[in-house]
Formats: structure tokens, sequence, C-alpha cells
């Protein structure tokens, strides 16, 4: 399971995190869409528009733009508000080290059936090739070895 704090954030990106407001040390288990906010979680707001919806939600961790800090000031301490000049930015980052620096299991070794391999390339029976994975000409893939979803 992700998890990830507000400090944790901050001490990451520096430059993209101007202030917290609420508790640095809430911890957010994984990342939410503005579409779909799950109890718990991390999402990124740029728009006005959807502010009412998130401080509604159970998001652990909100991800916005600086130039609300004032705005948000009075708003009760029930998220952890992480203020960044770029907030877009910062969630990219964020998932980037969080959700793609975790390791991935494959359930097992084998071909994903979406991959697609050229005829000359050669793959050992326990490697591991993802979906939409692309395999080209005369390429030898090793044992034990993984390509993730649309490596080419």
């Amino acid at each position: 399971m992700i998890k990830m704090t507000g400090q944790q954030i901050k001490e990451s990106f520096p430059q993209l995190v101007s202030e917290i407001l609420g508790d640095p040390a809430r911890v957010a288990q994984g990342f939410s869409p503005l579409e779909n906010i799950a109890a718990g979680s991390l999402v990124f707001i740029q728009k006005d528009r959807h502010l009412d919806e998130v401080k509604k939600s159970a998001a652990a961790l909100i991800l916005a733009p600086s130039k609300w800090k004032n705005h948000l000031e009075s708003t009760p301490v029930n998220h952890t508000w992480i203020l960044s000049p770029n907030p877009e930015l910062a969630m990219a980052l964020a998932k980037n080290k969080f959700l793609l620096g975790t390791p991935y299991r494959p359930s097992g070794a084998g071909v994903h059936p979406s991959a697609v391999l050229e005829t000359s390339a050669k793959v050992d029976e326990t490697a591991t090739i993802g979906p939409g994975a692309v395999i080209g000409a005369r390429a030898k893939i090793g044992a034990h070895v993984f390509i993730g979803a649309n490596a080419a």
C-alpha cells in the first residue's frame, strides 16, 4: 500500500511546496482524481470551482495553489493542505516518487497478450513482459527480467 505524508512531500520537493496547513504528519494512502475522491487519499486541485467539493471530501492531503493560503487558513483543519505554486507538477512528481517508485511484483512470468514482440525477439521463459510493451527485432530478454507496461 502506498503511504505518504505532507511532510514527506515537502521534503521530497521543497521547491514545489510553499507551506503546509494542518497536520504535516497526516498520512494519505494512495491518490484520487477529483471525480472520485477516496477517503484518506491525496488529491490536487487547481480551480476554485472544485473547492467546496474537496473541502467536503474525506481526502487526507490536498495539493492546492499557494495563492489560496488566506482563504484556506479559515478552513476547519480536517484535511492537510499542501500549498504549491504548481500543484499539478507537485502531484505528478509525488505520483512518480510514491507510486512509480513502489516495487511492482508481477503475478507470474510470461508475456502479456497485449505486448508486441517482433518474431526474431527471444524472451526467456522466466521473464515478464507487461501490457502494451514492445520488444524489438533481435532483442534478447534474459532470465527473470521484468519489462513494465507500455515500455518500448
